[in-house]
């Protein structure tokens, strides 16, 4: 913890004592300097600050000579404190102050010590000490008290604490005067705590009020009372409301001391006495009363009863009693009641009590007693009278009990048991019973006899008897005993035979018999096993069980079933057996046991049936025909001629297993299949119902097969070959199906490529002719289908397919966008198709295959110009927008809706054509790509002018068309 220090002053009051009119007044202030820790140092706290006085020990009212001592404390502090100061006020005419019994709490081992202050003070600085100075004028009945921390070290407190202990004697008179303890004002200071000289408002508590009581109470004892009979005194008060109730009377003053309720009354002494045999006895009481102040006041009771010395009399006597045994003898009286309950008649004055004097008791059988009794009176005077009682048995013992009957336990075991009740009236012990004779007969084992003779009371014996029987070989076992006694005064008994009988009514249990049936081996054989215990407690025979096989079913059961049976031991015969059952024909087949069994007690066994069945569980062997994948026949999208082949199927036991097919949504084997996976579910079934499935499918592409030739003209291959993306589309009519990209090997001169099979395959359905084309270098071209063979049927393109090169830009014609291109890429290398299929759009002029633009690709333009294909809608290829990667633009000449003829284009503009493609083949540099650009180009390279000369003629006839002549 941090501490600040904080330097303040506190007031620990110096008082000089000076005679003012006002009483005492606080003459000087000493200011002293302290330390203080931070967070102690007076916050503000929960409570009320309070200084309170309280008297110790504190009564209603005092007398003169009581010592009366109040302690002056704080408590509740809402903060931490270090001083205080108190100003009281006491009436001196009341009390006089005793100085040497009044301290300061105690606060080091140098101060006060005495009982009054026994704590450690919290404040231990004081200015003058309690038993001087304190008390300014003497008799004035004002104390001044103070008290503060000491300087350095002392820490401020915040706990609950005793400050001083004032003691005070009470004065003689003043007698119903009521006074207090209180706090005084005194000029300008007030009663309070304070933190470092500052006051802290603070709550003022006195003490409670009490009075002064000098006047004794006054007591007078109830009238002397003259009873006959020591039993009518009456009994001494305990209390106040006792003695108040015998008649005494009690009283006090002042009422503020709380009058005669208040009083106690006590038993100073009690004196008796004198003999009322000889004389009169006198009872002397004194009682004293004390009121709350002490005082006390004192009387005395004379109680005087009266000589008695005539005896009790005795008019009757209780009769004599004629018994048979000593248990009936009555206890003797034990009071006066009892005798008088018993007979006796007696009367006196006073009350009266019996002793028993004397007892005689003589003989046995018969007995005689005789009990002297005195009754006595209160004074001692008595009278006296005997009883006498004569016992006399006659009769013998006599016995009870039953044959019994037990059956034996789960292991051939049991107990006889036999229980027999000897009696007398008069007593009888185990030594007047005399021991059992036994007999034993039946086929059994009969263990050493067990006999208990067991006190249940004075007069019964219990005789139980247990023989141990066990291995019955048969019913019943019988054990016998005899019993007899004689008691006490010789009255013998006659004796008495009680037997026990054991039997078994356990019977047999048959346990197991598990028939084993189950499944057919491979050759349809099945050997049914069947097992059992038949067990007893005790006994049985293999003879004594019977057993039953019977088989049922469409099976063969080979011959007699073979059975077993064996003795282990005396209480089991195992049981055990089998049954050849083979050719099924059906399922299931049936095998049933039954057994019988009992005891060598002739009890019968639960009969125990069991049965299995033998079934055959195997299923067929099959195996599905292959599964076929098929094209649908040309023309058709159906596949017809199929042959879905025959399973494969062997069983156990059937010799001609159904064979059941289903075809997918119905129809026969033999039907046409459409496209698509049509599954046949074949299911084989034997005689037992075992079935075994599989599934063939026939899947039928949805296309048609095609055998097509194709020419490339002017492709020159010598031994090599070449690979293009050749574009398919079939047609009928003016119906154009969905294209087919193949990649088609070329070998040859002219190159020749063939494709066939799966390779080409359109989609299944009518069609009439099929058109090709290389779409980066030729222009189309098309041949009538015919169909032929079967599984599947296929088309065939009649004609060979002749693709001429020169069409670069995929629009179906060779002009002036061709040659454009040609003219740009002369010179390079070729731009292959970037993957095998289907084409990229990349364009190409290396219509040779040879692998660069050189003057042979100038003779396919040459030959092919203005050559423009024919195959789908409008009397062409269908357009694809040129070529999609194409830096020409082309021309927007073609309607592909209708059968115009096409006008292919011979000219175009260098600003329509994309950048840098326009000026590397505009020669001339006139904006224009025509003719004379590739006359131009001819002339370089030394060409022989053909293209050109195909050209002219060209604009030539267009000329001649639109002027109406033509010129040769």
């Amino acid at each position: 913890m941090n501490y600040r220090i904080r330097a303040s002053i506190i007031l620990t009051a110096a008082f000089s004592l000076s005679a003012m009119s006002n009483g005492e007044k606080l003459s000087s202030i000493v200011e002293v300097a302290v330390l203080s820790s931070a967070g102690d140092g007076g916050e503000p706290r929960s409570g009320t600050n309070e200084l309170s006085l309280q008297i110790i020990d504190p009564k209603t009212c005092y007398k003169s000579g009581d010592q009366i001592c109040v302690s002056v404390n704080m408590a509740n502090l809402s903060q931490p404190v270090t001083g205080f100061q108190a100003f009281i006020y006491y009436d001196p005419a009341l009390l006089t102050y005793q100085p040497g019994q009044s301290c300061y709490s105690k606060n080091s081992p140098a101060g006060p010590i005495t009982t009054n202050c026994p704590e450690t003070g919290p404040f231990p600085s004081h200015i003058q000490s309690i038993a001087t100075s304190e008390v300014p004028v003497p008799g004035s009945g004002d104390i001044n008290l103070d008290g503060s921390i000491l300087f350095p070290g002392g820490l401020p407190t915040s706990s609950d604490a005793l400050l001083a202990t004032l003691c005070f004697t009470v004065n003689p008179g003043n007698d119903g005067v009521v006074t207090s303890f209180e706090f005084r004002p005194i000029a300008q200071f007030a009663s309070e705590l304070s933190f470092q000289g500052t006051p802290l408002p603070t709550t003022l508590t006195n003490s409670i009020d009490f009075g002064i009581d000098q006047t004794p109470p006054t007591i007078t004892c109830p009238a002397d009372p003259l009873p006959d009979c020591l039993s009518d005194v009456p009994p001494v008060a305990l209390d106040r409301a006792e003695f108040v109730s015998q008649g005494g009377v009690v009283d006090d003053t002042p009422a503020y001391c709380g009058g005669s309720l208040s009083v106690t009354v006590s038993l100073l002494s009690s004196l008796t006495t004198g003999d009322c045999q000889t004389g009169p006895v006198t009872i002397s009481r004194t009682y004293r009363a004390t009121d709350v102040a002490g005082n006390v006041a004192d009387c005395t009771e004379i109680i005087t009863v009266a000589q008695d010395n005539t005896p009790p009399d005795i008019d009757e006597v209780p009769p004599s009693l004629f018994l048979e045994c000593d248990d009936e003898i009555p206890a003797p009286y034990a009071d006066l009641a009892e005798a008088i309950l018993g007979g006796l008649e007696v009367s006196d004055t006073c009350n009266m009590t019996l002793s028993l004097f004397q007892t005689l008791d003589e003989s046995t059988c018969p007995r005689l007693i005789v009990r002297f009794y005195r009754v006595y009176d209160e004074c001692n005077n008595f009278s006296g009278f005997k009883h006498v009682i004569v016992v006399d048995d006659n009769t013998a013992p006599d016995f009870s009990g039953s044959n019994t009957s037990d059956t034996v336990d789960s292991n051939c075991e049991a107990t006889a048991e036999l229980d027999i009740t000897v009696h007398d009236n008069c007593g009888l012990t185990p030594a007047q019973v005399d021991a059992p004779i036994f007999g034993y007969s039946g086929l059994a084992v009969f263990g050493t006899p067990v006999v208990i003779e067991s006190q249940i009371d004075s007069e019964t014996i219990l005789v139980h008897i247990e023989v141990p029987v066990s291995n019955l070989g048969g019913c019943p076992a019988v054990v016998s005993a005899s019993v007899s006694a004689t008691d006490t005064c010789g009255n013998p008994s006659t004796s008495s035979t009680y037997t026990a009988t054991i039997t078994d009514d356990i019977p047999p249990v048959i346990n197991g018999l598990p028939v084993v049936g189950g499944a057919v081996d491979g050759l349809c054989e099945r050997l049914v096993t069947f097992s059992a215990t038949v067990d007893d407690n005790c006994c049985v025979n293999p003879d004594d069980v019977d057993v039953q096989v019977n088989g049922s079913g469409p099976a063969t059961f080979d011959g007699s079933p073979i059975i077993s049976k064996i003795q282990n031991g005396q209480n089991q015969v195992v049981v055990s057996g089998s049954i050849l059952v083979s050719e099924l024909t059906g399922c299931p087949a049936s095998v049933e046991v039954i057994i019988n069994a009992m005891d060598c007690c002739a009890n019968p066994a639960t009969q125990s049936q069991d049965s299995d069945d033998v079934v055959d569980d195997e299923d067929p062997s099959f195996t599905c025909p292959p599964d076929q994948n098929l094209f649908a026949d040309a023309g058709t999208c159906t596949a017809s001629g199929v042959v879905v082949g025959t399973p494969t199927v062997g069983d156990n036991c059937d010799d001609s297993v159904d064979v059941v097919s289903v075809r997918q949504g119905g129809g026969l084997l033999t039907d046409p299949y459409p496209v698509g996976v049509t599954t046949i579910s074949w299911t084989a079934t034997d005689d037992c119902g075992n079935e075994s499935n599989c599934d063939q499918t026939i899947t039928v592409a949805s296309t048609n097969l095609v055998l097509a030739t194709l020419q490339l003209p002017g492709v020159n291959l010598g031994v090599g070959s070449v690979q293009r993306c050749i574009r398919f589309i079939p047609r009928n009519g003016a119906n154009c199906g969905d294209a087919v990209d193949v990649t088609v090997t070329f070998t040859g001169s002219p190159a020749m490529g063939t494709v066939s099979g799966p390779d080409l395959q359109i989609d299944c359905g009518v069609w009439t002719s099929i058109c090709a084309k290389d779409e980066q270098h030729t222009l189309s071209d098309s041949s009538p289908l015919t169909t032929s063979g079967s599984g599947p049927v296929i088309y065939s393109a009649t004609n060979v397919l002749v693709l001429r090169g020169g069409d670069t830009d995929n629009d179906n014609d060779v002009d002036i966008n061709d040659v454009t291109l040609f003219l740009s890429q002369f010179g390079d290398l070729s731009n292959p198709n970037s993957s095998v299929c289907p084409w990229d759009g990349t364009p190409d002029s290396n219509f040779s295959l040879n692998g660069a633009v050189l003057s042979e690709d100038y003779q396919f333009l040459s030959d092919n110009w203005q050559q423009v294909a024919s195959c789908c809608t409008g009397g062409g290829w269908p357009l694809l927008s040129g070529a999609p990667n194409s830096p020409i633009v082309e021309l927007a000449e073609l309607n592909v809706d209708s059968n115009v003829a096409r006008i292919p284009a011979t000219s175009v503009e260098v600003a329509s054509l994309a950048p840098g493609l326009g000026e590397s083949a505009d020669l001339n540099t006139d904006g224009v790509i025509d003719v004379k650009d590739v006359e131009l180009f001819e002339s370089n390279w030394g060409l022989d002018g053909k293209l050109s000369r195909a050209m002219r003629e060209t604009v030539r006839k267009s000329n001649a068309k639109n002027t109406g002549s033509v010129k040769p």
